[in-house]
């Protein structure tokens, strides 16, 4: 029996094969997409048009936002989209990509991104909060936006222009609205920006530039409210 994926919403339900999933669910706040072979559907307030659909106007089911996707990053402002022809896209609030604008359909930034050496084939992750934050496979870490927290790592302020960190060997980065985690190679946590919960794993209220938390660390899960779900029965 070939294992299924289920996805509730307000009592709609899809059922698809969980072998039809890329990146089988992300969500962001109110905000949720999946993507099935090629085709991007999302549902939610869309209300820095997020969903790439030419509006803000929410969903409350899934809807079709792109044909031609190849992997996607979906974010509380925005959303990076590699499309199958290697290009890269942005759809959101100018506010976490400054150089990219305000935009409700997919803009395409290959080249701004390529300026910073990063391209379709070397994003190894990507995270959206009120700045856009990007690593790339050979370690490296690229923001801009507006940085309230100073989640970038650096004094809190916008980042108007796509910016390469001085933090270098990042094996993995878990980002929040307020603060970034960075997972070096070696086991080494550092963490950048606003820790006023705690979320830092310090007392202090804002920690910049990143600062050493703790080491020996494999991975680390951010754990947000609310949640969506992908269940598999």
């Amino acid at each position: 029996m070939i294992p299924f994926a289920r996805i509730s919403k307000y009592g709609n339900e899809v059922v698809i094969p969980v072998n039809n999933f890329d990146r089988p669910m992300q969500s962001s706040y109110t905000n949720a997409m999946v993507l099935i072979g090629n085709k991007l559907y999302g549902y939610g307030t869309n209300t820095y048009g997020q969903l790439g659909i030419g509006t803000r106007e929410a969903h409350t089911t899934y809807t079709l936002c792109h044909s031609n996707t190849s992997k996607y990053y979906l974010g509380t402002s925005g959303t990076i989209l590699i499309g199958t022809d290697n290009h890269i896209y942005w759809a959101g609030r100018t506010g976490a990509f400054p150089q990219a604008g305000d935009q409700l359909g997919w803009y395409d930034v290959t080249s701004l991104l390529s300026a910073v050496n990063v391209t379709y084939d070397n994003i190894k992750d990507v995270q959206i909060g009120e700045s856009l934050r990007i690593l790339t496979t050979d370690g490296r870490f690229i923001y801009t936006g507006r940085n309230s927290y100073a989640e970038c790592g650096v004094p809190a302020g916008i980042i108007s222009t796509l910016t390469v960190s001085t933090l270098s060997g990042i094996d993995s980065i878990v980002g929040m609205i307020n603060g970034t985690h960075f997972i070096l190679s070696n086991g080494s946590a550092y963490y950048g920006g606003a820790s006023s919960n705690g979320e830092g794993g310090s007392n202090n209220s804002t920690v910049q530039p990143p600062a050493l938390v703790t080491t020996g660390v494999l991975s680390l899960i951010h754990i947000s409210e609310p949640t969506r779900h992908a269940q598999i029965s």
